[in-house]
């Protein structure tokens, strides 16, 4: 017997779909599972966890994946029809649901692009990597403005709700920065 007001979890695993480790995965609005490995594949899963096949094969190693936010314009979904991936090599990839590269942007960072994220209007992509930089970018993959350049790599990044701030992780600090271009300030160092 369960506890009242228990919840069930129903795990299912389904193997042999990625030939190497799973790097990243991220939900979309059509409740489909995307997963990108280190076989350089992109894979799709329906909300029951049954594989819905390859999406497309990659030309680099993926080391983050964040939908464009759902109900933020572009296409019949909204624009959640795309995300954007980071790479080791540097680079980010901004790719179709159904696999085509919309946009590449192959020097963003020196070193790994180690992750990237929408803002939640949908109006901007921040990217940080292991050269200590944390970027904005337009949804058209251009650079908006440099946000900081530290000594040490950046890896791990989040917008504010309100998409005027950037929080990004360096070491055991943690910065927020102003996403205003002109602005440039740190608004907290922890």
């Amino acid at each position: 017997p369960e506890p009242h007001g228990a919840m069930r979890l129903n795990v299912t695993s389904t193997s042999n779909v990625h030939k190497e480790l799973v790097a990243c995965i991220g939900w979309n609005a059509f409740n489909e599972l995307y997963s990108c490995g280190d076989d350089k594949t992109v894979s799709r899963w329906d909300i029951n966890g049954d594989a819905g096949g390859k999406v497309c094969d990659l030309e680099g190693y993926v080391t983050d994946m964040h939908w464009f936010p759902a109900g933020k314009g572009g296409g019949s979904t909204g624009g959640n029809d795309v995300f954007a991936c980071s790479f080791s090599d540097g680079s980010f990839r901004i790719l179709t649901r159904g696999g085509r590269v919309e946009r590449h942007v192959p020097d963003a960072h020196r070193g790994a692009c180690v992750s990237l994220r929408w803002n939640p209007d949908g109006t901007a992509l921040a990217t940080c990597g292991e050269d200590g930089a944390l970027k904005t970018w337009g949804r058209n993959g251009m650079l908006r403005a440099v946000l900081e350049q530290l000594q040490h790599a950046i890896h791990a990044l989040s917008w504010s709700p309100s998409s005027d701030a950037v929080a990004a992780g360096c070491g055991k600090d943690l910065y927020v920065k102003s996403a205003d271009p002109g602005g440039r300030k740190t608004i907290r160092r922890w």
